[in-house]
C-alpha cells in the first residue's frame, strides 16, 4: 500500500547490503519506529502517525536507522545481554540460598540463646539478608545503568549510519525530532 516506501526500503537494503526485512505498519500508541529480529528474519515496524507527520526523505531517514540497527544485529545483542543477566542473577540466587538460610538460622538461634528472640524486620530479615538484599539492588541497579548505556551508544551508531546511507543528515534529524 506504500509502493514510494517500499521503493526506499528495497534501496536502502541495496546499498547496505541487507536482505529485505519486512515492513509492518502498526498502531503503536505513539509516533515511533523499531527493528524487531535478526539480519535474516527481520522486522521493521512503522507505527501509522508517521505517514502523516513525516515526509518521504525523513521516513527513508528513519527506515535506515532501523536497518542499521537490523546490520548491527542489536536487538540479539540486547536480548542476550539481559539473559545473561537473568541467568546470573538466578545462578548468585540458587548459590546463596542456602547460605542465606544457614545464616539466618544460625542468626536465629543466638539471638534465642541469647535470651532475645528476634522480633519485628529482624525475625523476617537478619543482618546478611539486608546486606545480600543491599548487594542484589545494588547490581541490578548497575546491570540496568550498562544496559541504558549501550542501548544509547547502540541509538548513536544506528543515527551515524543512517546519516551516512542516506546522505541526509537533516532529514534524519527532523524525523527523529
Amino acid at each position: 500500500r506504500a509502493p514510494r516506501l517500499h521503493r526506499a526500503l528495497d534501496a536502502l537494503c541495496e546499498r547496505m547490503g541487507l536482505g529485505r526485512p519486512r515492513l509492518l505498519v502498526a498502531d503503536l500508541g505513539a509516533p515511533n519506529s523499531l527493528a524487531l529480529g535478526g539480519v535474516r528474519d527481520g522486522a521493521v515496524v512503522l507505527d501509522r502517525r508517521l505517514f502523516h507527520l513525516l515526509d518521504a526523505g525523513e521516513r527513508a531517514a528513519l527506515l535506515a536507522h532501523e536497518l542499521a540497527h537490523i546490520e548491527s544485529r542489536d536487538a540479539l545483542v540486547q536480548t542476550l545481554a539481559y539473559a545473561v543477566a537473568r541467568t546470573g542473577a538466578g545462578a548468585v540466587l540458587l548459590v546463596l540460598s542456602p547460605v542465606l538460610l544457614l545464616a539466618t538460622g544460625v542468626h536465629r538461634a543466638l539471638a534465642w540463646l541469647r535470651g532475645r528472640p528476634p522480633t519485628g524486620a529482624e525475625a523476617t530479615f537478619g543482618p546478611v539478608d539486608r546486606w545480600v538484599a543491599r548487594l542484589v539492588a545494588l547490581g541490578f541497579v548497575g546491570l540496568t545503568l550498562a544496559v541504558r548505556a549501550h542501548s544509547r551508544r547502540r541509538e548513536f551508531a544506528a543515527d551515524d549510519r543512517a546519516a551516512t546511507v542516506t546522505g541526509d543528515p537533516v532529514a534524519l534529524a527532523r524525523a527523529l525530532r
